[in-house]
């Protein structure tokens, strides 16, 4: 069971992410920790997506988590908040309003998820 970090956006979302930027001035990410698949979730085979925006800060901090958009409403919201807040990017590459989605998707066992990507940076594989 996985949960995977989705980009560029969902398409069914009717959010309007903030005007490009130059991709050099996108902070890389460099330590990432998957958000945790809640047990209720799990048990009950529920998938779903959150959508959040966030700050990085030149300290290479996440700050200003802000949920807009999830699905099942609230029910992985948390596991998102606590997984991005420890989030680590490179440092004074300030960036305000990042919005990404992470997707809660149960393995299938026939087609593992052995990876996710976010901003052009692979992920850690899910454990």
């Amino acid at each position: 069971m996985a949960a995977i970090l989705a980009l560029p956006l969902s398409a069914c979302t009717s959010h309007t992410a903030p005007p490009a930027k130059q991709d050099d001035a996108i902070p890389k990410l460099l330590r990432a920790e998957y958000p945790l698949y809640p047990a209720y979730a799990r048990a009950n085979a529920l998938t779903g997506y959150v959508q959040f925006e966030y700050d990085v800060g030149a300290d290479g901090k996440v700050s200003q988590i802000r949920i807009i958009k999830s699905q099942p409403r609230y029910l992985f919201d948390g596991a998102v908040i606590q997984a991005v807040a420890k989030w680590q990017f490179e440092k004074n590459k300030p960036y305000k309003g990042m919005v990404q989605t992470v997707r809660f998707i149960l393995n299938r066992p026939d087609k593992p998820i052995t990876h996710a990507t976010s901003q052009g940076s692979p992920l850690l594989p899910y454990r």
